[in-house]
């Protein structure tokens, strides 16, 4: 593999991530993919293979690499259950869960209109509903917008007019926030963790000091890498 390509692979979904300087190499990497596949009785299957180019730019400043023949160029990709498009904005994932949502709202009204008592639709409400809004969160809430936040957040209020979840449930942004902290938790917690490796340093020093909630050594801090969970995490509840 060319220096500075990556290839991710999860169950039967393959990621081949290769930088703009790379460009020219996509082609030997398919090539190596398909051998690959070959020597282990697979076929690349190109017609459900899809390309995608991520740029921050949003106007005409950029030239596209060549289309990749027989591979179908896309602007968004569903990875693992979350649309990411290619100026790395999760707008239409957000519009899928919205949509997602309010089919489970309307189960929701109406097993509340058949009897369901509170409690058990509460119950309901948490493993359906909320479970969908919060699928994967941590990977994606960094690249939300405000207006974003807020769709997700008017669900929640929309429940709580409804009836169909207990007045204590908390925000969509609390909800997040908690499971954020139970990854990091167990990240931190277990190295033999997928996400462990992830992790910078331990800081070793000499003095006495207060506890801090980890002591990892502390990255640059800037708005872009604050939309990484591990990076967001390291600086949680530091100071």
């Amino acid at each position: 593999m060319t220096a500075g390509n990556e290839i991710h692979k999860y169950a039967d979904d393959t990621y081949l991530i290769v930088p703009a300087s790379n460009s020219s190499s996509i082609s030997k990497e398919l090539d190596n993919v398909t051998r690959w596949a070959a020597i282990n009785n697979l076929k690349l299957n190109c017609n459900k293979s899809l390309e995608m180019i991520v740029s921050r730019h949003k106007g005409p400043a950029y030239n596209d690499p060549p289309a990749l023949p027989g591979i179908t160029r896309t602007k968004s990709l569903n990875i693992l259950g979350v649309t990411i498009d290619h100026h790395l904005s999760v707008a239409d994932h957000v519009s899928s869960l919205v949509a997602g949502a309010h089919q489970n709202l309307y189960a929701l009204k109406t097993l509340k209109t058949h009897g369901l008592s509170s409690n058990q639709l509460n119950s309901v409400f948490k493993s359906t509903l909320v479970a969908r809004l919060a699928y994967a969160s941590q990977a994606w809430i960094g690249y939300t917008s405000k207006s974003d936040q807020n769709r997700l957040q008017a669900v929640l209020n929309k429940s709580q007019k409804w009836k169909v979840c207990a007045t204590s449930q908390p925000s969509f942004a609390d909800t997040v926030a908690a499971a954020e902290n139970d990854l990091f938790r167990k990240v931190v917690g277990n190295t033999s963790h997928t996400l462990h490796a992830l992790l910078p340093s331990i800081k070793t020093h000499d003095h006495f000091l207060r506890q801090r909630s980890h002591n990892y050594t502390l990255p640059n801090n800037n708005s872009a890498a604050s939309r990484n969970f591990i990076h967001r995490m390291l600086f949680h509840n530091i100071y």
